[in-house]
């Protein structure tokens, strides 16, 4: 199995701004202040694909132990701390979103694109910087960073083009339903593994593995 981003690359980038507190100030008014305390966590491949070999289509749940496991919005919300009520994230996309031409061609897009005219993690990562100011720019540059290195991690290194739509009003990021969003992506992603034969197992990993560890620990 191959796995594209490690949670290490958003700790890090965490470790490095948590001496501008200002820039901590603004990840936590976004509601991310439980990222903040996440550990340095190393994915495990070999038990995420076990884990994910056991998926089971009609209930959406793990066939863990000879039972069947399903992860809630309240257990993303006691392991990520992330909000689980609020807006729809991938309704509020799709309601929002311009043609792939007209978002792309956007001076706001463009403001967070590389010259390749994508949302490239490796140039999103270089606008994190605590020289720079805790603006809206720094704001939207760590919501779409997060997204690709976690929330719905992707098999590449850019994101879809379309999340520029969820940061494009700063005001309502912290209104968003991120746990639900960061929980749907990563079972649609265990679905596209079993039914597709697929080798990556996208999304938020991080909460695929501690969920069976912590599963495993309350047996």
């Amino acid at each position: 199995m191959h796995v594209t981003h490690s949670p290490t690359r958003l700790f890090n980038v965490i470790a490095a701004l948590k001496a501008s507190q200002p820039h901590i100030d603004a990840i936590e008014a976004m509601g991310f202040g439980g990222l903040i305390q996440m550990p340095n966590i190393s994915l495990r491949k070999g038990m995420i694909q076990d884990i994910a070999d056991t998926y089971q289509v009609s209930n959406r749940g793990f066939n863990l132990c000879g039972q069947v496991v399903t992860i809630h919005p309240d257990d993303v919300q006691n392991i990520m701390a992330l909000r689980i009520t609020g807006i729809d994230v991938d309704e509020y996309i799709n309601e929002n979103m311009k043609s792939k031409d007209g978002s792309r061609q956007s001076e706001l897009f463009n403001r967070y694109a590389n010259d390749k005219h994508k949302l490239d993690l490796t140039w999103l990562e270089k606008m994190l910087d605590k020289e720079r100011p805790a603006d809206d720019d720094f704001k939207r540059g760590f919501v779409l960073f997060m997204i690709g290195c976690i929330l719905a991690s992707p098999t590449g290194n850019d994101i879809h083009w379309s999340y520029i739509e969820v940061v494009r009003d700063v005001s309502k990021i912290p209104q968003f339903n991120w746990g639900q969003f960061t929980l749907n992506h990563l079972l649609n992603s265990c679905l596209s593994y079993k039914n597709k034969k697929e080798r990556t197992i996208k999304g938020n990993l991080v909460l695929l593995q501690v969920s069976s560890i912590w599963y495993d620990q309350n047996l």
